[in-house]
């Protein structure tokens, strides 16, 4: 099954941290020298990336639910385009969608908050509820809604899960399988609250403006305000902090999670050995000698695969330096090398504690 909720999320995250810190450091401790393009730009970022990162979330607990609770035993490929098709509505319609909604609220072009840099502003009505802070609140509770299936299902299939897997045909491990799900879960621990906590301070420290007519809401529309954190209420502060660490975040938690593998670190060290020329992370040669290693015998035989144990009795004899009662080991010549077909690695390595008795 094609991994769009996973790609949508790591794009709305990338997007979100890339332009917050550009603006940030653009607007450090000056207004001048930036183009209104780029905050226009910025701004609407600023208030799409929060619920583009919650609809890859639900899009993730929808497939990992759609596992669990094993509805469909198989996927076609007819399944996964129609899998892709729902996530691509759900993780970019619904976040486009959000832009023409949003203008409806907008009073102003922009502000420009030093420290900070561009914000879309709000013109906190009835209607504002509706065209941007519930959206937000309602991807959260359909999240947090496939969280709680997936967990009754995955309670219900745990001692199943491997085979659930195996026959979805999603290539999903059980390992990955329980990654993305806790992945999700901290995911909806965290968005969710602050969706309800960023309404709620709006609610309490910014009263509602009516909105007779699209034309008095709209009627300074060219205005850019340039001010302080000290200069706007409370309820944007809130607003714009959390939308500053937010990306850094989610961008933590998902490196926690698949940024530390064994398969990724493999990864970067063919970066860097890459890069370096082979100068840094050298691969281990398995064929050089470590050391206190000592030459034994395969498991299947210096000969063959058809060596018994008692033919490796006879081909046994002690060394010169060899003292009545202690076990030495002969190191033969004609030992097989690593690279042939009987030789697997030193799980084939075979030692005999045996004790040797000289004569």
């Amino acid at each position: 099954m094609a991994l769009a909720d996973t790609q949508c999320r790591i794009f709305w995250v990338a997007l979100g941290n890339c332009t917050m810190a550009i603006s940030a450091i653009l607007y450090a401790n000056t207004f001048d020298g930036v183009p209104l393009g780029w905050c226009d730009f910025a701004g609407a970022v600023g208030y799409l990336y929060g619920p583009g990162i919650s609809a890859g979330a639900l899009c993730l607990f929808r497939k990992l639910e759609s596992i669990a609770s094993t509805r469909q035993v198989a996927y076609t490929q007819s399944d996964r385009r129609r899998f892709m098709i729902v996530d691509l509505i759900i993780c970019v319609g619904i976040p486009v969608l959000l832009v023409p909604l949003h203008i409806v609220v907008q009073d102003h072009r922009m502000d420009v908050v030093l420290g900070h840099g561009c914000n879309a502003p709000t013109y906190m009505s009835v209607p504002a509820l509706f065209c941007y802070y519930l959206w937000q609140i309602g991807l959260a509770t359909a999240c947090v809604v496939y969280a709680v299936l997936t967990l009754r299902w995955f309670l219900i299939r745990r001692s199943q899960l491997s085979s659930v897997l195996q026959s979805s045909g999603t290539g999903i491990s059980k390992d990955k399988y329980i990654r993305l799900m806790l992945l999700a879960f901290i995911e909806v621990v965290i968005s969710f609250p602050l969706a309800v906590y960023v309404l709620a301070a709006n609610l309490l420290y910014v009263e509602l403006q009516p909105y007779p007519s699209w034309d008095y809401v709209h009627d300074n529309w060219g205005a850019v305000g340039y001010v302080t954190t000290e200069e706007i209420p409370y309820a944007n502060v809130v607003s714009l902090e959390i939308g500053r660490w937010l990306g850094v975040l989610a961008a933590g938690i998902f490196f926690a999670f698949f940024g530390l593998t064994a398969d990724t670190r493999r990864q970067y060290a063919s970066w860097i050995r890459a890069i370096s020329g082979g100068r840094l992370c050298k691969r281990r040669n398995s064929d050089a000698p470590l050391p206190g290693r000592i030459a034994s015998l395969p498991r299947r035989g210096m000969y063959g695969d058809t060596s018994s144990e008692q033919d490796l009795e006879k081909d046994w004899t002690p060394t010169n330096d060899s003292v009545e009662g202690e076990p030495r080991l002969k190191l033969y010549d004609d030992l097989e090398s690593p690279h042939s077909a009987s030789f697997t690695g030193l799980k084939d390595i075979h030692v005999t504690t045996e004790r040797i008795q000289v004569g």
